[in-house]
């Protein structure tokens, strides 16, 4: 069963290496330690707009 809750932070590390891995994200993503500021800036920009929740799936 897959539940569903907010996203945080902490999961940023494991979003990026799936972005990376997948074929359209291979040349844009960098999965890289630790991860570049950018990608924690995006997401609390993204936090701050109601309609683009985040969310992360996990079983």
């Amino acid at each position: 069963m897959i539940t569903f809750r907010e996203a945080l932070e902490a999961d940023l590390t494991a979003v990026v290496r799936l972005l990376a891995d997948d074929r359209l994200g291979q040349g844009r993503e960098q999965d890289k330690t630790p991860l570049l500021d950018g990608y924690a800036w995006r997401f609390y920009a993204m936090l701050g707009q109601s309609e683009l929740p985040a969310i992360q799936g996990q079983s």
